[in-house]
């Protein structure tokens, strides 16, 4: 919509918070009765996976819960499309879900992974979905098959093994399937192939990834609190070289094309660049650490600079 604000949704243990990127206040805030577990938003529809059952809600920033049911089994990771029409979900037994979001029909359900599904990814265009498992492996599923349904389980269009732990988190964008693991790698492939493009070693255990608006930067948010950014060009240059690339320290190291930010002091949970703030802003949302159960900490890297920028050019 034209003139809307950006805002980001956080969770903490017992509400989504919706909030306003450029002032940094909360807009909106819907309370939940369960402890929550695997967020999704998009497209205005945001649903959470509750953390100890296998329950599901869902509903608009700003507006009433409109979904509320149960599901198989407890959920690991979900996503919403891109259009909002449909989600996919992950549960602790390997199982893929694919629902309609607006008649709630589930489209398929199939065996996906040996051990718990714990990332899952759409495409910008909805074309594929991409999902990793504690197995260490991922998948690149099409899209159309999926939401077709039928009786026989899909046929992954890719499979990939180049991880030796549990997969963290999965990205897919711009043609490329980016996920994040355990053995603390960050890899890249082509969806249309499925050929491996890039694979770069990390100084931290990697929690969640993004990428930036141009695509040149990497960024996955660390189990230590640290944010780590990796330069794809030097990454790509580096492995046609056949060298070894580690992702510069978030907390304030270097090397080998990456950059520091400012550290949080607790596991990071969440990191995404706002739409419209150039690649100077960066949005970081941690556990903060306290003695109190965990809550969700957000913070905006970049968008007064970026702001200024863009009032200056004005």
């Amino acid at each position: 919509m034209a003139g809307a604000r950006a805002h980001v949704v956080c969770l903490t243990d017992a509400a989504v918070v919706s909030v306003d990127v450029e002032a940094w206040q909360p807009r909106h805030s819907q309370a939940l009765e369960s402890r929550p577990g695997a967020l999704a938003v998009s497209a205005g529809a945001c649903v959470v996976a509750a953390a100890r059952d296998a329950s599901v809600v869902g509903f608009a920033p700003g507006r009433p819960v409109a979904l509320r049911t149960r599901v198989p089994e407890a959920l690991a990771a979900a996503a919403v499309s891109t259009d909002g029409a449909w989600l996919a979900a992950g549960g602790r037994g390997g199982r893929l879900y694919v629902w309609e979001l607006w008649s709630g029909r589930l489209a398929r359900a199939w065996d996906a992974h040996f051990r718990s599904a714990t990332a899952l990814a759409w495409d910008e265009r909805d074309d594929v979905l991409v999902s990793g498992g504690d197995d260490a492996i991922a998948h690149c599923w099409d899209a159309t098959a999926l939401v077709a349904g039928g009786g026989a389980a899909p046929a992954p269009r890719h499979t990939w093994a180049e991880h030796a732990m549990p997969v963290r988190a999965a990205l897919a964008r711009g043609g490329r399937a980016w996920t994040v693991a355990a053995d603390r790698t960050a890899c890249a492939r082509d969806v249309a192939s499925g050929a491996s493009l890039v694979r770069v070693a990390l100084a931290a255990n990697p929690t969640c990834v993004c990428l930036d608006a141009c695509d040149a930067w990497l960024v996955a948010g660390c189990e230590d609190g640290t944010l780590r950014r990796v330069d794809l060009d030097a990454a790509a240059i580096a492995e046609t070289a056949r060298g070894a690339f580690v992702a510069g320290d978030g907390g304030g190291g270097g090397g080998g094309g990456g950059g520091a930010y400012e550290r949080h002091d607790a596991r990071v949970t969440g990191v995404a660049q706002p739409p419209g703030f150039g690649a100077a802003a960066l949005v970081s949302a941690a556990e903060d650490g306290a003695p109190a159960p965990a809550r969700a900490r957000a913070e905006v890297r970049g968008a007064r600079e970026a702001r200024q920028r863009r009032e200056g050019s004005a």
